[in-house]
Parts: C-alpha cells; sequence; structure tokens
C-alpha cells in the first residue's frame, strides 16, 4: 500500500437523502455512468428520523449534468461539493 502522503483527495460529495432502498444505488450508478470511482464512503441514518447523510470521496468532481441530476432527484434532499 502506498504511504498517506501520495494519497491525494480530489473531491468530497456530501448527499442528505431519504432513508430509503435504492436512493445510494441509484446515486452510485450515475457517478459510475460519469466514470467517478467512489473512494470512500460513510452513510449515517439519524435516530428517529427518515433521512440520512452520505459524506463520499470522490476521484474527481462530477459534471454539473450529475450534479443537477442529484437535485433533480425526489429522494436527494441535497447535494453539495465540499472543501476537505
Amino acid at each position: 500500500m502506498a504511504p498517506r502522503s501520495e494519497f491525494q483527495v480530489n473531491c468530497h460529495l456530501v448527499v442528505r437523502h431519504l432513508d430509503k432502498v435504492g436512493v445510494l444505488a441509484n446515486m452510485l450508478t450515475r457517478l459510475r455512468d460519469e466514470g467517478i470511482n467512489v473512494e470512500q464512503m460513510e452513510n449515517k441514518v439519524f435516530r428517529g428520523a427518515r433521512a440520512a447523510v452520505c459524506y463520499v470521496t470522490l476521484s474527481r468532481k462530477p459534471s454539473e449534468e450529475t450534479l443537477a441530476a442529484f437535485s433533480d432527484d425526489p429522494d436527494i434532499i441535497h447535494a453539495a461539493i465540499v472543501k476537505a
């Protein structure tokens, strides 16, 4: 494995979404279709709520079209690129 200093974080995506089957699968499919690799992912469901937040480290930034598709998805509350 490469030393930690050789890793480069290219993009962080935060997605607030409804806690429903298939929401993350749809998001990952869009990223795959754009040739973007998910390097790390953590999903946290809010206790007592029907929503969750997903933190995703990506190999590169998604296109504006993909980000718009996330925004248009009724199961995604909000999606944004954030700085590390």
